[in-house]
């Protein structure tokens, strides 16, 4: 195996374009202001038109996202293109004595090839000065590690905690693609500062699904720059409750949740009884042993939650009990020996049928291996956790192609319906197809911790918490497919064994969230070693 020591700097990949020819050079200059009118940072301001005047024709672009207002209105302006020039009608409803921003972001464009007057601001006050103090900063998502582009940033001169959720800010702005932010013109004194994705247009945070930022304290505004930065969370705020139950074939009932309820407990209310199947932590299905049943009757329960359900189930079909138990994923198409489906080395293989099994005759199934003429040892049992999933297990030979088949009778469901002849042909993986990672983990914060390998996607595929020695722990990870991965420690600061979210009412923060600082390439037949450091 080929070993890879990971440096500190990520690696980089370029291809090139093939750009067909043009008839000539392409503007790339953008719009030009040749006036404002009244001016730029006017004070006393009782004009309500704007107008600005460019060395070309313009237009606007997106006007209703891009073009901010601060402090906002409770009117958006009119805002018109003619000719050359943009025109603001302003409403009479006016603060007095306020320095008012107007962010244009990237929507003022030349009219021939779109090119940009970026982030022009043009502001104003209505009383004798200008105010001229700025606050920058960065918004970053703490669960994606990533800039929380498009949020918004509140800056409240009203610091009782209520105004958050109840009032329009004083001053905001609205982070880049980058998660950084300025607002500008800012008053000097005591301030709020918050982020919001905000859901409803209200510019405060009155929505459960609302994702939100704050800083422990309130922030003093007294030079002329001030740097703050936000983690992005969405607050534990909505009580769990049943989104959707329905019946979606006879005898089977789906359940679904708002989100995964904590402490979910659940059983039917009927004699007859039946079999529960939870998928993922916020779906359940329930079959009910009497597939003829007029309804299913659930209580379902959970921390805040408390649900009686009556659920009709459909009509069962006259030849229902006449046909056979299938699988509930097709037969992949076989052919060449690259089209099989591959099955993991070291894991068992997984087979999914359409109904609990509530019986395996073992006898009536063969595994063979094309390569092996020898007996092969192997065993067979339901997941409990998922009574559908037949589980096979054995010790595979590597790169070889195996062929289960399950003759007529070797399953039975709950219904007393049989399965008829089955086969499935796979192939075992070699080692060379995986790569193999070390991962020295070193910490300085002495909190619990704990580490999570992720797909890019974010999914969580494997997680440990580690057993240090002198401050030093030794990840190894094994078998990895090839593709791109993330590396992540949560500082678990309540012990609870996983990330806990923050609290606007409590004051306090999520639990801090701690990525490598490059997404990791694995590829086949390689080995690598990185260091991650922990510190916040």
């Amino acid at each position: 195996m080929k070993r890879l020591l990971i440096p500190l700097m990520g690696l980089l990949w370029g291809c090139a374009n093939v750009v067909a020819p043009t008839g000539g050079d392409k503007d790339n200059t953008p719009p030009v202001l040749l006036e404002a009118s009244p001016a730029m940072e006017s004070v006393q301001m009782k004009e309500r038109t704007i107008i600005l005047k460019f060395d070309e024709y313009v237009q606007l672009k997106d006007a209703f996202n891009q073009v901010l207002i601060s402090p906002p209105l409770e009117e958006f302006p009119d805002i018109k293109i003619k000719g050359k020039n943009i025109v603001i009608r302003l409403p009479d409803s006016l603060l007095d004595n306020t320095t008012y921003t107007i962010q244009f972001g990237e929507s003022i464009a030349d009219i021939t090839e779109g090119n940009p007057y970026s982030q022009f601001v043009y502001a104003f006050s209505t009383g004798e000065v200008i105010d001229s103090l700025y606050i920058n900063g960065t918004v970053t998502d703490i669960w994606t590690g990533k800039p929380a582009a498009n949020s918004l940033v509140l800056l409240y001169r009203n610091t009782e905690d209520s105004a958050f959720t109840t009032q329009k800010p004083t001053y905001f702005a609205k982070t880049n693609e980058r998660g950084n932010f300025r607002i500008s013109y800012v008053r000097e004194g005591r301030y709020n500062l918050y982020a919001l994705q905000d859901q409803n247009f209200n510019y405060f945070y009155d929505l459960p699904n609302e994702s939100i930022a704050f800083l422990d304290s309130s922030l003093l505004v007294s030079q002329p720059v001030v740097q703050a930065d936000l983690n992005l969370f969405t607050e534990a705020r909505q009580k769990p409750y049943v989104s959707d139950a329905r019946a979606v074939e006879p005898g089977l009932v789906r359940i679904i949740f708002n989100q995964a309820p904590d402490s979910l407990r659940y059983q039917t209310e009927q004699d007859h009884g039946g079999i529960f199947i939870q998928s993922g932590s916020d779906t359940l299905y329930h079959w009910s042993q009497v597939a003829d049943a007029d309804s299913q009757r659930i209580r379902i329960s959970a921390i805040e939650m408390d649900t009686f359900l009556v659920i009709p189930q459909k009509k069962l079909p006259d030849n229902f009990f006449d046909n056979k138990l299938e699988t509930a994923v097709p037969e992949p198409s076989g052919g060449s020996r690259n089209r099989f489906t591959a099955q993991e080395l070291h894991q068992p293989y997984q087979l999914l049928m359409q109904r609990p099994i509530a019986a395996i005759d073992s006898s009536r199934m063969i595994l063979k291996a094309d390569s092996l003429d020898e007996k092969i040892e192997w065993s067979v049992q339901t997941d409990t956790n998922d009574l559908r999933r037949l589980i096979i297990s054995t010790q595979w030979k590597a790169d070889s192609i195996y062929t289960l088949t399950l003759l007529p009778g070797a399953l039975t469901d709950l219904y007393g319906i049989e399965n008829d002849t089955i086969t499935r042909s796979f192939r075992i993986r070699s080692p060379k197809e995986y790569g193999r990672l070390e991962v020295n983990v070193t910490d300085s914060i002495n909190r619990p911790i704990i580490l999570q390998w992720l797909d890019k996607s974010g999914e969580v595929l494997a997680e440990k918490i580690p057993e240090w020695n002198d401050h030093n722990y030794l990840w190894q990870l094994q078998d990895l497919l090839p593709g791109t991965y993330i590396i992540r420690a949560i500082i678990d600061e309540n012990g609870d064994g996983k990330w806990t979210t923050g609290s606007l009412a409590e004051k306090r923060q999520p639990e801090p969230l701690l990525y490598y600082q490059a997404e990791v390439q694995i590829r086949p037949d390689w080995e690598y070693t990185l260091n991650f450091k922990l510190s916040l």
